[in-house]
């Protein structure tokens, strides 16, 4: 259960150390509940929810250290940089693939390129046209994260 702390609106944003500690107690509580299961087959049900509770509380401190500490603002502008020189040779292969100024045999190839390739990923809630859910480029930041959920002091990725 969650305590009532007398405060009205949204909690201010956790220092990277106040996440780090905080995440400390629910891995701490979680790999105590996690051996009392074991231990004690008669009370599985009510261990089980403690544990659903403790994994849900440091799901959150987990989301809290990654919100302090992942520098999205400089992923952002890489992003864009990287997106705008990919539209910028894009558009120097559709002028020359349109103004039939490709070799042949470099036609197939580009037209695949052009007319099939071109999709990049989206939000929460757009439609996507290739799974990047498990893409390679998240493998980084998923095993981050299961780091996190062992080692409060692993770091994150730059």
């Amino acid at each position: 259960m969650r305590r009532h702390t007398g405060r009205t609106g949204a909690d201010p944003p956790l220092s990277v150390k106040a996440a780090r500690l905080r995440s400390k107690t629910p891995r701490t509580a979680l790999r105590r509940l996690l051996r009392r299961a074991a231990l004690c087959p008669a009370t599985k049900k009510k261990l089980a929810a403690e544990v659903e509770y403790a994994s849900t509380a440091l799901d959150d401190r987990l989301r809290a250290v990654v919100k302090a500490e992942a520098d999205v603002k400089q992923l952002l502008a890489e992003a864009k940089a990287a997106q705008a020189a990919l539209v910028s040779l894009r558009v120097q292969l559709r002028y020359l693939f349109n103004e039939n100024l490709v070799a042949d045999q470099d036609t197939p190839p580009l037209r695949t390129f052009l007319l099939f390739e071109n999709t990049l990923p989206t939000g929460r809630g757009q439609v996507e046209f290739g799974n990047f859910d498990n893409h390679p480029a998240a493998d980084t930041w998923k095993a981050a994260l299961q780091e996190l959920r062992e080692n409060a002091d692993a770091a994150l990725p730059t």
